[in-house]
C-alpha cells in the first residue's frame, strides 16, 4: 500500500491461505510451480510453501530468467511449467515479448491492478487465469477471481478465514456496485 513495511504475519494465517490457495489452484505432483518472485517480498511465501506442502515440483527461476522474457519463456516450455504467479509487469513483459503460452499452466496474477486488455491476453495463452488481490496488511492474497473471457476483470471473492467488505465513510456497508473502502477481516489480518 505504498511504503515499505514489514509486518507480522501469524504462523495459522500462513497455513490459513496455503489451504485456501489449494482449493483455489489444487496442486499435485504432477504439477511444476515456477517462483519468480524475491524472497523479500510476501507472495514468495506462496511460491515457495504451496508446491511444497502438495507434493509439487518447486522451481525457482534466478533473477535473469525472472527480468529476461526469453529466458522465463523458455524456462517455461523446457520444464513443463503448470503454474506461475507474477505481477501483472512481469506477465505484460512475457506477452509483449511474444510468448505464445502454455496452454497446460495456470497463471496468478497480482500485487497491481490487472488491466483487461492483459487478461485477455492471458486468458488466451493459459489454461487459467486467476487475478488475486492482498494488501501487506494481510497475509498475501485476501480475495481471488476466475478471469473469465468477455468478462469484468475483479478482485473477486473473500478466501477462506477472510471476510472484504465495502464500507462508506461512516464505515456503514454498501450495496454491490457502489464506491467505497475495502475493509478486510479473518485469520488472514497481519498482526
Amino acid at each position: 500500500t505504498g511504503r515499505p513495511k514489514g509486518v507480522a504475519v501469524p504462523h495459522r494465517a500462513v497455513v490459513g491461505l496455503l489451504e485456501a490457495m489449494q482449493r483455489v489452484l489444487p496442486l499435485g505432483p504432477g504439477d511444476v510451480f515456477l517462483a519468480l518472485t524475491t524472497f523479500a517480498f510476501d507472495i514468495s511465501v506462496l511460491e515457495l510453501f504451496l508446491p511444497l506442502t502438495r507434493g509439487a515440483q518447486l522451481l525457482i527461476a534466478d533473477r535473469e530468467q525472472a527480468l529476461d522474457s526469453k529466458r522465463l519463456a523458455a524456462a517455461i516450455a523446457q520444464r513443463g511449467v503448470t503454474a506461475m504467479q507474477a505481477t501483472p509487469a512481469t506477465w505484460s513483459m512475457l506477452v509483449d515479448s511474444g510468448w505464445e503460452g502454455a496452454p497446460t499452466m495456470s497463471a496468478l496474477c497480482g500485487g497491481e491492478a490487472l488491466a483487461p486488455t492483459l487478461a485477455a491476453a492471458l486468458h488466451a495463452r493459459c489454461a487459467q487465469v486467476w487475478n488475486v488481490y492482498g494488501p501487506t496488511e494481510t497475509t498475501i492474497w485476501s480475495s481471488f477471481d476466475l478471469v473469465r473471457r468477455d468478462a469484468p476483470v475483479s478482485i473477486g471473492h473473500a478466501l477462506a478465514n477472510n471476510s472484504l467488505y465495502l464500507l462508506d465513510p461512516l464505515l456503514e456497508p454498501l450495496p454491490p456496485g457502489m464506491v467505497g473502502e475495502i475493509w478486510i477481516g479473518g485469520e488472514g489480518v497481519s498482526h
